[in-house]
């Protein structure tokens, strides 16, 4: 699902959480980058690199996101956390992880009207794209965020932003 904005998702959950009697959440900016990297410390779950047979980005394809589980799942047995659509994060955007909560809780304080979005998305590292993001900047952990237009790998929307390069993905407590 795409062109989902960050207050969207609430109403989502709730609906899940009624047809399913369990409980659901975004995940916080720490818990996705440790899904996302599957357990490894290199900068892709599947290594130093990612090609085109691991993740759903750049010219490689048609413009658009493919079905989920297109791709191999990483070692946490989780799809697409690299390339297809940008996911949103339960934390207030801070430029720095400096005073982020240590246990990987969501952080609620900093600029609220702003939201995370992580990882990569279909458009990321197109020719000629506009935010100029290659491969690389698909890393797990990249924090890097330019000057406008800002980079989609750890980027701050407004919470009312919808865009065809931005999902989410759903936690469930256990």
């Amino acid at each position: 699902m795409t062109r989902v904005g960050w207050e969207d998702v609430p109403a989502y959950l709730a609906w899940l959480a009624q047809e399913t009697g369990n409980r659901y959440r975004l995940p916080s900016e720490a818990e996705w980058e440790y899904a996302a990297r599957g357990g490894t410390t290199t900068p892709y779950y599947a290594g130093d690199t990612v090609t085109q047979e691991e993740a759903n980005y750049g010219r490689y394809f048609a413009g658009r996101p493919v079905a989920v589980g297109s791709y191999p799942a990483n070692p946490f047995g989780l799809h697409d956390m690299l390339g297809n659509v940008a996911e949103w994060c339960e934390d207030c955007w801070n430029a720095s992880y400096a005073g982020a909560p240590a246990d990987g809780s969501a952080w609620r304080s900093g600029d609220c009207k702003l939201r995370v979005l992580r990882g990569g998305h279909w458009a990321s590292g197109a020719e000629g794209f506009k935010t100029g993001v290659k491969p690389r900047d698909m890393r797990a952990a990249s924090r890097d965020v330019g000057p406008p237009p800002p980079n989609w790998i750890r980027r701050r929307l407004k919470e009312g932003s919808r865009d065809v390069v931005i999902g989410f993905r759903v936690v469930r407590d256990l």
